[in-house]
């Protein structure tokens, strides 16, 4: 998968808009070329992980990371939640 990079709209709207250049096509572009990538990093949501199964995180990691044990008990997530060891399904894109 391609590595994608993310900036931050709102400062991107602000520094344009401070600029005090002509306003033209090319600024805008220099300016989007020289905004800084957001820290961010693209989540698996359960619905769409290998171990979300009949309604249940089936991911031992999971269970580990927070409870420091693997007894067996499947934790009961929203779908929309998600976590580190969260994998995406093949097929989900």
């Amino acid at each position: 998968m391609d590595k994608k990079e993310y900036i931050d709209r709102s400062e991107l709207i602000k520094v344009i808009g401070t600029d005090t250049a002509p306003f033209t096509t090319s600024m805008v572009f220099r300016h989007i070329r020289n905004a800084p990538a957001a820290d961010v990093v693209e989540v698996v949501r359960c619905k769409d992980c290998i171990y979300y199964r009949n309604k249940q995180c089936e991911s031992a990691d999971f269970w580990n990371a927070f409870h420091g044990d693997d007894i067996g008990v499947h934790f009961i997530p929203d779908p929309d939640f998600y976590c580190a060891c969260g994998e995406r399904r093949k097929g989900n894109a």
